[in-house]
């Protein structure tokens, strides 16, 4: 019977605020039914033990190679694999669905940017403002069974252009990647003031962006409205 296992960098920030949001959405995970198992890569400081977790051991902040590794050992044939940013969780309302992950197949999922957790609130603002660039910006990625060798990983999560580089590097393995971000909602959780990155230190090219996946009905009922106003039915 497929699991689905959720791969997740736990560490505590320094600031109060901003550790809050980070353990918000690592809670939110563990308590979701529908995910069967957390596999979180700690540095050795950050692991308690016994615990209902699974551990994946790191000596520094992982790179993508690290959650990769994870999932080629802890992954079954027919396991469903998440691995996601560490102030992210996806809706659990629409986490059911990760089981119909079909396999060669891999989701880059775009984020929806959080206002408050407690009550649950989109930023709308921020949505508008980051539509253009929504191709570009990836937060979650979900595959089925153990990943496909040969991809270059060396990289950390939550450096810019790490996620049109892992969408180039799962592509470039054979698997069909698309962003289906209404049927698979993944939370960004930031609304304190921190960050800790540069757009000056970014992750080389190449670069893809993975194509926005649209319900299947929805596009067969576009295709018969169009054959009906152009007269080829």
């Amino acid at each position: 019977m497929s699991q689905v296992n959720v791969y997740y960098n736990y560490y505590v920030p320094k600031n109060p605020r901003r550790a809050c949001e980070v353990l918000s959405c690592m809670g939110v995970m563990l308590d979701d039914p529908n995910i069967t198992r957390m596999i979180v890569l700690a540095e050795p400081s950050e692991i308690h033990e016994p615990s209902e977790l699974v551990y994946w051991k790191v000596e520094r902040r992982p790179l993508v190679a690290d959650y990769f590794a994870a999932a080629a050992f802890h992954s079954g044939a027919d396991d469903v694999n998440v691995i996601i940013n560490s102030d992210c969780f996806i809706c659990p309302s629409t986490t059911a669905k990760l089981k119909k992950t079909p396999a060669g197949e891999a989701y880059c999922l775009s984020r929806r940017d959080m206002k408050s957790l407690v009550p649950y609130r989109i930023n709308w603002a921020e949505e508008r403002a980051k539509r253009p660039v929504r191709y570009a910006m990836q937060d979650a990625w979900v595959f089925r069974g153990p990943p496909r060798p040969g991809m270059w990983l060396e990289f950390p999560l939550g450096k810019p252009g790490c996620d049109s580089r892992l969408a180039h590097e799962l592509q470039e393995v054979g698997y069909r990647i698309s962003d289906p971000f209404r049927r698979l909602r993944v939370c960004h959780y930031h609304v304190s003031a921190e960050r800790t990155w540069s757009y000056d230190d970014r992750v080389p090219p190449p670069y893809v962006n993975p194509p926005k996946s649209w319900d299947q009905r929805v596009v067969d009922k576009c295709i018969g409205v169009a054959k009906k106003l152009c007269g080829l039915q």
